[in-house]
Order: structure tokens, then C-alpha cells, then sequence
């Protein structure tokens, strides 16, 4: 997407400030948080589900709950679980 698009879509003010779409999931372009590389691409479900794949790594993570989120972007728990997997891999 081009700058001029990204300025007046997505689902919150900024969103695309740091990632894109691609083959329907959300793509990371720009990493703002441990728990989302550049290149990561995923889905982030908001009746509690999360998957995310980052092809650098050959990381492959799901998070599954029962709880719905509050908003449209994921909540802390859902953030800890992709930073703690992160955590785990050795470079």
C-alpha cells in the first residue's frame, strides 16, 4: 500500500503506521514491539485467538483462550505469550 493509502484505512488511527496486509493476514513492516518482528505475518482473532508465523526463525506460535478481546488489538496477554515464545528461541 502507498502512504497517501495507508493515512486513511485500517481499523484504528495508525494502523498501518507499522504493518501492511498480504495474502489476507497482517504483515509486520516495521517492528515496534519484541513480540512482533519485521516479516512476522499472522492473524489476531478477537474471540481470543492469536496466530502469528515468522519465517526467519521457522516459528510457528498459537495462542488459544476463551476470552474475547476489548479492543482490536491484542491484549497484554496475547503479547507476553509472543515475547515469551520469542524468548525461548536461540540465536
Amino acid at each position: 500500500m502507498t502512504a497517501e493509502q495507508k493515512a486513511v484505512s485500517g481499523f484504528f488511527p495508525g494502523d498501518f503506521d507499522s504493518r501492511g496486509w498480504g495474502f489476507g493476514v497482517g504483515m509486520v513492516t516495521h517492528a515496534e514491539h519484541p513480540s512482533a518482528p519485521v516479516g512476522q505475518y499472522g492473524w489476531d482473532g478477537g474471540l481470543g485467538t492469536i496466530w502469528r508465523n515468522d519465517p526467519s526463525e521457522q516459528m510457528v506460535s498459537i495462542l488459544l483462550t476463551n476470552a474475547a478481546w476489548a479492543s482490536p488489538r491484542p491484549p497484554e496477554i496475547a503479547l507476553d505469550f509472543l515475547t515469551g515464545a520469542y524468548a525461548l528461541v536461540g540465536d
